[in-house]
């Protein structure tokens, strides 16, 4: 109910009642009102999760359009034609899966990361560790993800004129 709504039947109530009957009715209002104000806090309590969720889906988006731009739209191989990965053409998907430990890339894989976050809060702190440099290490060093070519250590890497030999972060 509206403010006006319930101030009209308090008003009515004062002006109907005497003592103790007064009483009850006054007592019957604040409880409905109080009801309603528990049902309006919870609801803001909700949408101030829902705020939060939204926020760490947003930030998370705009870091990998960053990423992208970063590696994937300023990738150049060795005749600084504009493919990453591929020999004579772009990569295929499947082929950027295997340079993320298997991970998928792709728009859906936000969406699932957002029902995730929805489903419990995410460790924001883990997660910027795991997007950082250092998780690309095994390039470096020969892992699973050597053959990937994502980055070089060098100026003359995909990235040109790009030193990254340290943490982008």
């Amino acid at each position: 109910m509206k403010l006006l709504e319930w101030q009209s039947k308090f008003i009515q109530s004062k002006s109907k009642a005497s003592g103790s009957e007064a009483c009850k009715i006054t007592g019957l209002l604040f409880r409905q009102v109080r009801k309603e104000i528990d049902k309006a806090r919870k609801e803001v309590e909700k949408l101030e999760r829902e705020a939060s969720r939204a926020a760490v889906f947003a930030a998370n988006s705009a870091g990998r359009l960053d990423e992208f731009i970063t590696v994937f739209a300023n990738a150049r191989n060795e005749n600084s034609r504009g493919f990453y990965l591929g020999n004579d053409k772009l990569a295929t998907s499947e082929e950027s899966k295997d340079c993320f430990g298997g991970k998928d890339i792709s728009i859906e894989c936000l969406v699932d990361t957002f029902e995730r976050a929805s489903e419990q809060k995410p460790n924001l702190d883990t997660k910027i560790e795991g997007i950082k440099h250092q998780s690309l290490k095994d390039s470096f060093r020969g892992g699973s993800s050597a053959g990937c070519n994502l980055i070089k250590e060098n100026a003359g890497g995909i990235l040109v004129n790009t030193e990254l030999g340290k943490s982008l972060w």
